[in-house]
């Protein structure tokens, strides 16, 4: 899965087309994902964590290739699996009854930037 991502990603490289980019990034993540899952023997915490990251990859990347439109659709499905696997990995070192205690005042907060940005940006 991995090195047919990097294949995508290489053809990325070489076309820009986003085309590429998508399935790469995807299948890059993904299968960074399962390679350290039988190498940790874990509970689908770097599956993933390795699929959200190759989401937000997807728009990193085009950020830094200059793509201002509407590429920031995959930050939704990378953020939503980056956190259920942060949450599972934390669950795995005893680590979810710290942040258990703590997900709401991070909801606030993220809330609270939400807002700013929104209010600090020129009318249209």
């Amino acid at each position: 899965m991995a090195v047919i991502g990097l294949a995508f990603l290489t053809a990325y490289a070489f076309t820009r087309n986003y085309g590429f980019l998508v399935p790469g990034g995807i299948m890059s993540g993904l299968g960074i994902g399962i390679i350290y899952e039988t190498l940790l023997d874990a509970n689908g915490a770097p599956v993933l964590l390795g699929l959200g990251l190759g989401f937000i990859t997807i728009y990193v990347i085009s950020r830094l290739q200059g793509r201002m439109s509407a590429d920031w659709w995959p930050l939704i499905p990378g953020g939503i699996l980056t956190t259920v696997g942060l949450f599972l990995a934390a669950d795995q070192t005893g680590l979810l009854g710290t942040i258990g205690r703590w997900w709401p005042a991070a909801l606030i907060i993220i809330g609270v930037f939400l807002i700013y940005r929104r209010r600090s940006e020129p009318a249209a």
